[in-house]
């Protein structure tokens, strides 16, 4: 028997004995064969099937990460330092900056239709209001929650939303590259578009093609894909390749 747990935080070697000493103490005296990986791992998976290629989530926080199975399975990561550290690409920086161009519009500064479609979810009746409303709460989901009005501010062309995006995209593409890089990739590289950003509107959301358009320029070799397989059975797979151990993890 194996089993695999995909965790966020699981990159160094100290992460995965750290973690692994939690799975010894719950399941013992019975501990199965265990593998510990990044969840970005699992994503990865959930859209290739095996451990090979590159996977951009795009959830509450951004990574980029990639296994390239023909350098000895080598797997580097960019981004997901988290919101104070660097997160360019995630929903907690798309609704971050939506809020910024708020008040700067109210400062005088370019209008953006972001200003009503914020007012509306916020119920304010004042964008003077926002500043209660940010600071007392500082969870990153509540400002990762407001990405989708960038995304509906430019599909009603605003160009203030467009530039917010446009932005969080060269982000995203400086991460891939680095990742296509370091991972010593060369030939055609399977991609999978992770996270509820880049999955809405069933994977045909805004955010998702323009990346999928915008990448394809510079990096055309890469295949843009999406998660076919549910997470557990991602892991399942690996825990699979773990028992049978044909491949390298």
């Amino acid at each position: 028997i194996s089993m695999c747990l995909g965790m966020a935080g699981v990159d160094s070697q100290d992460d995965k004995e750290n973690r692994m000493k939690w799975v010894t103490q719950y399941f013992s005296p019975h501990t199965p064969k265990s593998l510990l990986v990044n969840d970005g791992v699992i994503a990865l998976v959930s859209g290739t099937k095996k451990l090979h290629g590159i996977v951009v989530i795009s959830g509450t926080g951004n990574i980029v990460l990639g296994v390239n199975a023909n350098n000895d399975g080598k797997e580097v990561r960019a981004s997901g330092w988290g919101p104070m550290l660097g997160d360019e690409g995630s929903g907690f920086s798309l609704g971050q900056a939506a809020l910024k161009a708020v008040c700067h519009a109210e400062d005088g500064g370019p209008p953006t239709l972001l200003t009503k479609l914020v007012k509306e979810e916020l119920e304010l009746d004042s964008i003077r209001k926002l500043i209660e409303w940010a600071y007392k709460d500082i969870t990153w989901a509540r400002y990762a929650a407001l990405s989708g009005l960038v995304f509906d501010a430019v599909e009603e062309g605003d160009q203030v939303a467009q530039q917010i995006l446009n932005r969080n995209i060269d982000a995203i593409i400086t991460n891939v590259k680095l990742v296509y890089k370091n991972a010593g990739f060369s030939d055609t590289v399977p991609i999978v578009f992770a996270g509820g950003n880049l999955t809405s509107n069933d994977n045909q959301g805004i955010y998702a093609q323009t990346l999928k358009q915008q990448l394809q320029l510079v990096l055309p070799n890469l295949k843009v894909t999406f998660p076919v397989i549910s997470a557990p059975l991602a892991a399942a797979y690996l825990a699979i390749q773990l028992n049978n151990q044909k491949h390298h993890l």
